[in-house]
């Protein structure tokens, strides 16, 4: 019996169970495993139970099978070497883009115990061990086969031990099995294969690129995609040699080369796994810098020189960071490397390995005479494009760099390679988001041009409060810091305390007098208008006065209406001058608070026309206001903007780190005594960031250039306001005399120069 699971693809996690003799799967619903992925054939392979073992038979699909286990890869098409092989426990089948796994029931896992037939069609042939050969020879033969040349088999031919072997076994074209002195699939020491099997579970296998998709999928989550040129899939460049004399060139994904060297026991993968954890908890790109740099001396001790070249945004590669070791100290320097070769490793984004003596002709003379003794160069593959090149070198007198160090190295990279571009993705979010935040400012003061400039200053005196009181070390405010996230979480809300006001109606943002300069013109049309009537009227009731006694006005009647419509018109002059200036002045007197109530009945009357009323109860109630310029509902519509900043800011999905943003920004206007707005809170409810801000906003409001309805203060005035405040409980004591003391002298140069020594008070 087994059980058939899908590790990779669209059905991921579905699982099958089957006693038959034959097991077929594919695209159409008929199969007894049914692969819904479109580079599988509708009746694309078959499971078959034999007496011997368990056989995968590919039905000459369009695209072919891989069957894989550990590090034993088959490949099976129609017009390639063979169309079938033995299953083992653990055994991956990939078709098309899934991978399915194989796992043989323990009644069914004696069937690999019995031998195979010598021979079928089309497939690898199985050996059992000889009689007599333990666990641990066999151990011992695979590990010579490992370190020795690996011998070639055509899949469904036969090859004797006479035939020739490969310059290199990292060199063997289309496969890299482990094969046995007939030319059989050795198998795996049941020990090992327990270790690496774990390693296997772990480690996604190397997939195949179905036809027409330009991917080499190396891990199901890390596609290396490359739209300008083609990628070759690893399989079709394992036999390719480097123009360049005896320079080795390495192109297989990770996964395999971390289960060579696991194989290996190389002590080195430890560093290497440790630096893959240790990178994920770092977002910062100079962090990583010295991470990678410190690891990589560490991993590879004969490196004298490091190196990492990125392309730039003209597709110019670039250096990125230089260093050099000299008597144990890593410092930064430039390094002497081989545009030739970097320029192979771009060209072919293959590893790439020289040494000085086998690695002549095409290179300049300068660098073979000059002091690198080997090198290993390697190409820095990110998700769609190749970022650059990551390069070590050792120096004369040196041993030279191995072909496992180039293994290593190529492991190394592909991890920098991830580190680095999920640190600029990071960068590129960060740039984004800074981005938003900007336009948003520019957003708001394009709807409140009187306070340009105001959002960036309050930021900036935040911050310096802030920052001034975690260098506070005695006294109530010693136990009070923030933490660079927490100041940047301060930045933000300061940036943004003002976002709500793009909910506020424009006519009260805007309105820069008590009356608006249209609501006066309707009042001068109005009173001009009736000065016309007045004159009329009076004219009228002096000819029909006259007529009835038969005569006409004389110059002296004319000039006696004229006097006494004069009167009229001056007296709706002077008020209309006074209606002028107390709509532009920040504070009403008592004085001007009278006057203004002797005008809310004041009226003429023309005869028995009726009355006229001079000034209408809205626009009474708008002069009426004492100090500023909004009425009670204009300034609720206005006091509004602190609650919609919250509301609005709540809308963006926030970090853990910025989740305060919203509360931060929208309690700005709140004070110690509960006066505030607008949730009215009372002390200790007011985190200490709001109270900061509140002092930066109010000595911004009051210092700034002079606005349309009062004029900008004096720094010493704009501290006694804070003072003042302070003292009647709105603001915190201690923060107020941190921000005298320690930060106006530091931010003097932000605060905008006064337009006038005089001040009114604002709201």
């Amino acid at each position: 019996m087994i059980v058939l699971t899908v590790v990779q693809g669209k059905n991921s996690g579905d699982k099958a169970r089957f006693d038959a003799e034959c097991i077929k799967l594919g695209r159409n619903v008929k199969n007894d495993f049914t692969v819904h992925d479109q580079f599988v054939s509708k009746w694309h392979g078959e499971i078959v139970r034999q007496p011997h073992g368990y056989l995968y038979r590919d039905l000459s699909s369009r695209h072919g099978t891989i069957v894989s286990f550990l590090d034993q890869i088959v490949r099976l098409r129609k017009g390639g070497n063979g169309l079938s092989c033995y299953l083992s426990h653990g055994s991956r089948i990939q078709v098309g883009q899934t991978v399915i796994e194989l796992a043989i029931d323990v009644l069914d896992s004696q069937l690999m115990e019995v031998t195979p037939p010598p021979s079928w069609s089309g497939g690898v042939r199985l050996k059992k061990p000889a009689e007599g050969e333990d666990g641990q020879e066999r151990k011992t033969k695979l590990s010579e086969k490992k370190t020795a040349r690996h011998k070639v088999l055509s899949l469904g031919a036969k090859k004797d031990s006479a035939d020739e072997t490969p310059s290199d076994p990292l060199w063997a074209p289309n496969k890299h099995e482990d094969f046995d002195d007939t030319g059989a699939l050795a198998p795996m020491p049941q020990d090992l294969g327990a270790i690496e099997g774990r390693l296997a579970q772990s480690l996604p296998d190397r997939h195949e690129t179905p036809p027409g998709l330009d991917v080499v999928l190396d891990k199901s989550d890390f596609q290396r995609i490359k739209r300008t040129r083609r990628m070759p899939a690893a399989s079709e460049r394992l036999g390719e040699t480097s123009h360049f004399h005896n320079t080795k060139t390495l192109v297989l994904p990770p996964a395999d080369l971390l289960r060579r060297n696991f194989a290996r026991r190389d002590p080195r993968l430890q560093i290497l796994m440790r630096l893959s954890g240790q990178l994920n908890g770092l977002s910062r790109l100079s962090d990583i810098i010295d991470l990678i740099v410190s690891t990589t001396f560490a991993a590879f001790p004969l490196t004298h020189c490091f190196s990492i070249k990125l392309f730039d945004s003209n597709d110019t590669l670039i250096s990125y960071v230089s260093r050099f070791c000299s008597d144990d100290e890593v410092v930064a320097a430039e390094t002497v490397l081989c545009e030739r070769l970097i320029e192979r490793v771009v060209e072919s984004t293959e590893a790439l390995l020289y040494e000085r003596g086998k690695t002549e002709g095409e290179l300049s003379k300068s660098f073979i005479d000059g002091p690198t003794h080997s090198s290993i160069y390697a190409p820095l593959l990110g998700q769609r494009s190749l970022l650059g090149v990551f390069t070590i070198t050792s120096k004369n007198g040196e041993k030279p760099f191995s072909v496992q160090d180039l293994e290593l190295f190529s492991v190394l990279a592909s991890n920098v390679a991830f580190s680095l571009e999920r640190a600029k993705l990071t960068e590129n979010i960060f740039s984004m988001f800074e981005g938003f935040v900007r336009a948003s400012v520019v957003a708001i003061e394009a709807r409140d041009p009187t306070t340009a400039g105001h959002s960036e200053r309050v930021a900036s005196y935040t911050l310096a409060l802030a920052e001034q009181i975690n260098r506070v070390d005695a006294g109530e405010l010693a136990d009070l810091s923030f933490s660079p996230s927490e100041l940047t979480e301060l930045r933000y809300a300061a940036l943004l305390h003002d976002f709500g006001k793009v909910g506020v109606r424009e006519q009260v943002l805007n309105k820069s007098t008590r009356l608006p300069e249209h609501c006066m013109e309707v009042i001068k049309h109005r009173f001009e208008m009736l000065k016309e009537k007045h004159r009329r009227w009076m004219l009228e009731a002096l000819v029909r006065e006259l007529g009835a006694r038969g005569r006409v006005p004389d110059s002296n009647e004319m000039l006696n209406l004229e006097k006494e419509h004069l009167q009229l018109a001056e007296r709706l002059d002077r008020i209309v001058d006074f209606l002028e200036a107390i709509r532009r002045v920040n504070f009403l007197d008592s004085a001007m608070r009278e006057k203004l109530k002797q005008l809310e009945d004041a009226h003429i009357r023309f005869g028995t026309e009726g009355e006229y009323q001079l000034l209408y109860p809205e626009e009474i109630a708008d002069l009426s206001v004492t100090r500023g310029n909004l009425n009670e509902e204009e300034w609720d519509d206005m006091k509004s903007h602190a609650s919609k900043t919250e509301v609005f800011l709540t809308q963006i999905p926030w970090s853990s780190e910025l989740r305060r943003v919203p509360c931060i920004a929208g309690a700005h206007h709140e004070k110690l005594d509960g006066s505030g707005y607008p949730a009215g809170l009372t002390g200790n409810a007011i985190l200490p960031q709001v109270r900061i801000m509140t002092i930066a906003d109010i000595f911004d409001a009051v210092t700034a250039n002079d606005r349309p309805y009062r004029r900008a203060a004096s720094v010493p005035k704009a501290l006694g306001i804070l003072v003042k405040e302070a003292d009647s409980g709105k603001l915190d004591k201690r923060l107020v005399q941190v921000f005298a003391e320690r930060v106006l002298p530091r931010v003097s140069y932000l605060i905008p120069k006064r337009a006038s020594g005089r001040f009114s008070t604002g709201h």
